[in-house]
């Protein structure tokens, strides 16, 4: 099985404390588990932590999922071209950084491409499910639709 890491921005340059031991949690979140270590005091309240944890996964759910129908990304893809909407300050941030993204690789990263997504059955609303590639036009179509710019 492959395992994934992730990497943190930044890691603390000063040691646990003597006597620190290595806590681990995990939990279930957008289809697949979760797992983290940390290390902290042997009697180190961990029902806590756990739930912080999975509190701001939950919280990413919500503003991001192309899953869930009421998550904050969601409402934005449904609402009309040119309508003005409020949007959390971290999910406008995440809109902001795609657009950067998409504009900084002259448009190689799309965060547009949801019908792309779905035309070779990746998304929420899959459009193929075979396992050989979708029809040329399905993609086509798609592509057309996509373009942050």
């Amino acid at each position: 099985m492959a395992r994934r890491v992730a990497i943190p921005l930044a890691i603390a340059t000063t040691p646990p404390p003597l006597g620190a031991v290595v806590h681990d949690f995990d939990g279930r979140t957008m289809g697949t588990t979760w797992h983290a270590r940390l290390a902290g005091a042997r009697g180190l309240e961990r029902v806590p932590v756990a739930q912080g944890i999975q509190a701001c996964l939950d919280e990413v759910v919500a503003a991001m999922s192309t899953w869930e129908r009421e998550s904050d990304l969601c409402r934005f893809n449904r609402a009309p071209a040119g309508h003005c909407a409020l949007l959390p300050a971290p999910f406008a941030e995440v809109m902001a950084r795609a657009l950067e993204v998409a504009e900084t690789t002259g448009g190689a990263f799309d965060p547009a491409a949801g019908a792309l997504v779905d035309a070779w059955g990746f998304g929420p609303r899959p459009v193929h499910r075979a396992r050989s590639p979708p029809r040329a036009t399905s993609p086509r179509r798609a592509s057309a639709a996509a373009g942050a710019g």
